[in-house]
């Protein structure tokens, strides 16, 4: 188990990267490779998405990616409205 200030610092860092680096962007991301990107083990990762964000790794990348696929419908359906 790792302390609360550990799990908000690591939390906030991971935030952070799936904002600005978009690794969810990846078909081929997994646990392993978020967390060398992030330098924390697999373990502490995992204990964050869990305990953090109340979701699997699965669940919280998976997140992201529906996000990132409604924004790109709705950019494409103005363009393709103006037509």
């Amino acid at each position: 188990m790792i302390s609360d200030e550990e799990l908000q610092r690591i939390k906030t860092q991971l935030e952070s990267l799936m904002k600005t680096g978009k690794p969810y962007l990846d078909s081929e991301l997994n646990l392993i490779r978020l967390s060398e990107l992030l330098s924390v083990s697999t373990h502490h990762l995992s204990y964050v998405i869990n305990a953090g964000f109340q979701k699997n790794f699965f669940q919280y990348v998976n997140e992201y990616r529906i996000e990132h696929a409604k924004k790109l419908l709705k950019d494409n359906s103005k363009t393709s409205s103006q037509f």
